[in-house]
């Protein structure tokens, strides 16, 4: 089996599916609404945006985020310099490395 999508609920549809396909290369796919859009991302990654609803946003749990892997850590720092350029506010740069298999 294999992990494909992954739903986040925002409270402006419109300007994070704009985030993510400014800065990280995700592309809409079918048939976008105010509340919901679909984006693919490389590999054919599914990363679905939608608004709360009627029981209003929820809060992420405070250790929330989302990770790529990247080559390098030159690859990293880039990425965190253009958000900043963007006026994006990413946190400060932490590097981990995964054992090897």
């Amino acid at each position: 089996m294999q992990f494909n999508h992954v739903n986040l609920t925002v409270t402006e549809v419109a300007a994070a599916a704009d985030f993510f396909t400014a800065h990280f290369d995700f592309a809409a796919v079918g048939q976008t609404r105010d509340n919901f859009i679909m984006l693919e991302g490389e590999g054919g990654f599914v990363l679905t945006l939608m608004t709360a609803g009627r029981a209003g946003p929820s809060p992420y749990p405070r250790n929330f985020h989302i990770g790529f892997f990247v080559a390098t850590v030159a690859a990293v720092n880039a990425k965190h310099e253009e958000l900043v350029q963007a006026g994006r506010t990413p946190g400060d740069v932490q590097e981990f490395r995964r054992a090897a298999a």
